[in-house]
């Protein structure tokens, strides 16, 4: 309902706001208060295609953190228009998503993969499989924007072996290399996919 406030002098009647606004101090009103819409809205669990954005800009905090998404902002006025501004979704091991004979089976091997806002960062220590063939494919939420050549080496000497070739279609694959042991490769990279709405293993 509504409120009572006081200004100088006498009591001022507040109507109630709308669904959504809070009560701000405003020293220009007549009450010394009023209605406003808050900047940044908080709720648990994502946003996406659920809230309905009060403004473009608005920011969205979620308690959950739901798959490391801490804070969204609106793009629009529609729900489908958050993107996160503030995530880590934490490092996976993504060994169980290598193909043809690949493997993590080797002296210190390790397949692992993070995003931090809109960058992925992908460690692989892999061998067992022949060259020039596909390693294993990225989930949506961890795609570059565009193919790229990180350098593939040994893992302790560094000595080059060819590069991995990186596909926007998550498609990672050995290209070039001369050996089928310890192939070594640190690759961090844009992504400009939605935030994962699924771990990805």
């Amino acid at each position: 309902g509504d409120l009572v406030a006081r200004d100088a002098s006498t009591a001022v009647r507040l109507p109630v706001g709308t669904d959504g606004q809070v009560l701000v101090a405003d020293a220009a009103a007549s009450a010394g208060v009023k209605w406003g819409t808050p900047t940044t809205r908080v709720g648990s669990g994502s946003p996406l295609n659920i809230v309905v954005p009060d403004f473009k800009g608005q920011e969205f905090v979620d308690t959950a953190q739901t798959l490391g998404a801490r804070k969204w902002v609106a793009t629009s006025t529609l729900a489908s228009g958050w993107v996160v501004s503030d995530g880590d979704t934490g490092s996976y091991d993504v060994a169980s998503l290598l193909t043809n004979g690949w493997s993590t089976a080797i002296a210190d091997g390790r397949a692992r993969m993070r995003r931090q806002d809109g960058r992925v960062t992908l460690q692989l220590h892999i061998g067992g499989a022949a060259p020039s063939s596909d390693a294993l494919t990225l989930p949506a939420g961890f795609r570059p924007v565009s193919t790229f050549y990180p350098p593939v080496s040994t893992y302790n000497t560094g000595a080059s072996l060819g590069a991995l070739g990186i596909d926007p279609s998550g498609v990672v694959a050995v290209r070039g290399a001369g050996t089928t042991a310890g192939f070594y490769v640190l690759a961090d990279f844009d992504t400009a996919d939605p935030w994962p709405t699924a771990a990805p293993v």
